[in-house]
């Protein structure tokens, strides 16, 4: 079964017509909840609802990335298990950014309580001298909380780290925007 979360190849677009893509949202949610204007987070989290899935993957390096996740619920039970390739997030001519720097997938929360999340990174996409990441993370309220795994963040020891987050905005938290 395909668990990928499919959505329509176009991106959310601003009120100029201009098309955003995810890294842009992403530095701009991140923006609003540093400097804390509640009015622009709640826009920024409404629009970022549409494009996240239970299970998000978000490639901040400057390279092409490919490998593995593998989602196991609170039962034991492995809810998501999927390959993946992500391009880096970059601007083309007409200051467009890539869609395709992030993957969502659906379907992997099984309930409440502490999912195992691993991911592995095949040996040509490591990133800061390390490819892998296994993490248990507690999701209390799976209607409204989405796994984040950031793949090149300076954040996170080895540059690959995983949090819940229940608004789009709550990435700020854990990553330097």
């Amino acid at each position: 079964m395909d668990r990928r979360f499919h959505r329509s190849d176009e991106q959310p677009i601003a009120p100029s017509g201009a098309r955003i893509g995810r890294r842009r949202l992403l530095t701009a949610a991140g923006t609003a909840a540093v400097v804390g204007l509640a009015g622009c987070a709640g826009v920024a989290n409404s629009i970022a609802e549409l494009a996240l899935g239970e299970v998000n993957l978000f490639n901040n390096t400057d390279q092409r990335i490919a490998g593995s996740i593998t989602v196991t619920d609170p039962e034991g039970s492995t809810t998501l298990d999927e390959t993946f390739e992500i391009e880096p997030s970059s601007d083309d001519e007409e200051g467009d950014e890539d869609e395709e720097s992030s993957e969502s997938y659906d379907d992997a929360f099984a309930g409440a309580g502490s999912y195992t999340v691993a991911a592995e990174l095949d040996d040509d996409s490591v990133v800061s001298g390390d490819g892998t990441i296994e993490t248990d993370l507690d999701v209390t309220d799976p209607e409204a909380e989405h796994i984040v795994v950031v793949f090149g963040a300076d954040d996170f020891d080895g540059g690959v780290g995983a949090f819940v987050i229940e608004e789009f905005t709550d990435i700020g938290d854990h990553v330097d925007t």
